[in-house]
């Protein structure tokens, strides 16, 4: 996944053969909450990613589902502080499957 000061996060199909010329294919673009820039962004785990999830300073943490992109859920910087690092947990914690 990246993220871009265009205020997009794209996620990309990186199995490619890069001997035979292919490359990387955007396979989803999800926008800002607030259409500004992206400072942070976090797949969840497993073999398929069920959601994103971002962070700016303007837009708070927000969730996204996949494959389609709603989003799901926001969280205000107000409740956030600042997040320097966003990483879902591995495997469920606390009877949760996914924790940011």
């Amino acid at each position: 996944a990246t993220v871009s000061k265009d205020g997009t996060c794209k996620l990309w199909n990186i199995d490619v053969r890069y001997k035979f010329n292919e490359d990387p294919k955007c396979t989803h673009t999800v926008p800002s909450p607030d259409g500004k820039a992206i400072s942070l962004v976090a797949l969840s785990k497993g073999a398929k990613s069920e959601f994103v999830a971002t962070w700016s300073p303007t837009a708070g943490l927000s969730f996204f589902a996949l494959p389609g992109g709603q989003l799901v859920s926001q969280i205000s910087t107000a409740d956030t502080g600042t997040i320097t690092q966003l990483e879902f947990a591995p495997g469920p914690v606390g009877g949760h499957a996914h924790v940011v």
